[in-house]
């Protein structure tokens, strides 16, 4: 699994794997005095942008969501927005809870 955070973008990426995942970017923030992270308004990665496709909302010629939220869960992520407690933010780790999960980031 791989987390690219920058100012208020995160992409969320399976790297060197195929489970087939994908490839997402959403909407990066910090909230209550940066004691919560916020991750929101996924849309699906394509060449060097995206192709403008919302998870959860978009839909097919069939009426079909084409990226369900479900494409976000391996990634920790289980609804449209979803809000993280920080738990350790020294520099060099990052650990974000939610109801749904809990993820541990290092720098490198």
């Amino acid at each position: 699994m791989f987390f690219s955070i920058q100012l208020w973008v995160v992409e969320v990426a399976e790297k060197q794997c195929t489970h087939g995942y994908g490839t997402f970017i959403g909407r990066f923030s910090y909230e209550n005095d940066k004691q919560k992270v916020v991750m929101k308004d996924f849309v699906h990665r394509y060449s060097t942008g995206d192709d403008g496709i919302r998870v959860g909302i978009d839909k097919n010629e069939k009426g079909e969501i084409i990226y369900p939220i479900s494409k976000l869960q391996p990634y920790g992520i289980n609804s449209l927005e979803t809000t993280f407690n920080v738990i350790k933010a020294d520099g060099k780790h990052l650990t974000l809870e939610s109801d749904y999960a809990t993820l541990e980031f290092t720098s490198f």
